[in-house]
């Protein structure tokens, strides 16, 4: 009876390895996916920064130039109400 229930616990934790080794690998591509989804999301969210910095550098350019050198137009209205 012993050398039954002995056989019976052997063939259990052969049968529960497999489970438990598909179960590990199932854990381990949901981290493996989980991890390629955030990856992709910040290289999106990076781009999109760099994007803004982009158009931010720009537009501080033209105002800059735009500060230290006014339109003509502008010369000529004031010019032309003083007479």
């Amino acid at each position: 009876m012993t050398e039954h229930r002995l056989l019976a616990v052997g063939r259990m934790r052969l049968r529960t390895w497999p489970v438990v080794a598909v179960s590990l690998l199932g854990l381990l591509v949901l981290i493996v996916v989980s991890i390629l989804a955030a990856q992709r999301k910040a290289d999106i969210a990076y781009a999109h920064l760099d994007s803004l910095n982009t158009r931010y550098r720009d537009v501080e350019t033209r105002l800059r130039r735009r500060r230290h050198r006014p339109l003509l137009w502008e010369n000529c209205f004031t010019a032309g109400s003083s007479r």
